[in-house]
C-alpha cells in the first residue's frame, strides 16, 4: 500500500458513525487522530492532547505508517469508549459534589 492508500483507509474509518465526533468532547467532524489511543479528535482536543505529550496527527496533513493504519482499524472511538469509559456513569460520576 502507498501513502495515498493509507490516507483513503483513514478517510473511510473517519466516516464511520462512531468516528464522526471527537472522542474527547463530541464535536462533529474530527480532523485529527491520536495515535496513542487510536481515536479521532477535533482541533481543540488535539492541542490539549499534544500538551500532555500524546502523539496527534492531522488526517489531511500527515503521512501514516502501515502500523498506524492497522492500529486505527483495530481501534477507533467506539472501541476506545468501551475500554476507557466502560465503568463511567454519567448520572453519578458527572456530579462531583
Amino acid at each position: 500500500m502507498s501513502g495515498q492508500d493509507y490516507q483513503k483507509v483513514i478517510r473511510e474509518l473517519q466516516r464511520k458513525k462512531s468516528n464522526k465526533q471527537c472522542m474527547e468532547c463530541g464535536e462533529r467532524g474530527p480532523g485529527y487522530v491520536c495515535t496513542n489511543f487510536n481515536t479521532f479528535v477535533c482541533t481543540g482536543c488535539s492541542g490539549i492532547l499534544r500538551e500532555f505529550n500524546f502523539r496527534v496527527k492531522g488526517i489531511s496533513m500527515s503521512t501514516f505508517t502501515k502500523e498506524e493504519v492497522e492500529n486505527l482499524k483495530r481501534g477507533g472511538n467506539a472501541k476506545a469508549r468501551k475500554v476507557y469509559l466502560a465503568e463511567w456513569d454519567e448520572v453519578h460520576d458527572g456530579d462531583m459534589q
